[in-house]
């Protein structure tokens, strides 16, 4: 039988604090969890991190630096500790982006509070998830669809893509609305900041010109 800690501590990193309150409250009431920290500094949180003293750090990828490389610092300084990246929007491409970065799992903010508490659970027995090995899965962007993100990013319109890739209106609408629903975009917002998403999810790699990698800082 699979056994996992009676009381699993938990670090939060969020820099929301409703968001980080409530995942705290639920985790503590709900799963019996122990709330080691809730940060929204990764300076301060990092203090925390400490071999022995967790068991899974829960962790907002918007909390950290553009790079990714906290999640895997964390794991090198504490071998064993399961990271659960979150996110509250670009709910697909976050997920892709989560598991290049290093994460064991990832929890999206729109999924219920009762998938939160299998995901730590899960991981605090150290079960590999099932996303983990196949899973990374994903249907794909076409080119024609990487080429219209692209250009995007960079502020075209609809109209200036479809003149610059002589296509139409409606082909142009259709094949941004197609990627958006593919990454879990909401809006062009959403698309915008959370753009350096794209490096750690390294969907783009062999598609991008030298030109084109300006428009994902």
């Amino acid at each position: 039988m699979i056994s996992y800690p009676s009381v699993v501590r938990v670090a939060i990193l969020d820099d929301h604090p409703t968001s980080s309150l409530g995942m705290a409250t639920y985790l503590v009431k709900k799963v019996g969890c122990e709330i080691i920290a809730s940060e929204s500094s990764v300076v301060r949180f990092m203090s925390f991190i400490q071999p022995g003293r967790l068991d899974v750090a829960l962790i907002d990828l918007l909390s950290l630096a553009r790079s990714g490389g906290e999640i895997c610092a964390i794991k090198r300084r504490c071998p064993g500790l399961r990271v659960v990246a979150t996110s509250s929007s670009s709910f697909e491409l976050a997920r892709i982006a989560s598991f290049n970065a290093g994460a064991d799992e990832f929890y999206g903010k729109n999924e219920s509070a009762d998938r939160l508490a299998e995901v730590i659970l899960r991981v605090a027995r150290s079960s590999p998830s099932v996303d983990l090995m196949g899973g990374v899965k994903f249907n794909g962007l076409s080119k024609c669809e990487i080429e219209v993100l692209l250009a995007c990013l960079e502020g075209a319109s609809i109209s200036e893509i479809a003149h610059r890739k002589n296509r139409s209106i409606k082909t142009v609408s259709r094949q941004k609305r197609l990627a958006y629903q593919k990454l879990g975009i909401a809006s062009d917002f959403d698309l915008f900041r959370d753009r350096w998403l794209f490096r750690l999810s390294r969907l783009f790699e062999g598609n991008l010109a030298a030109s084109d990698h300006a428009a994902l800082k």
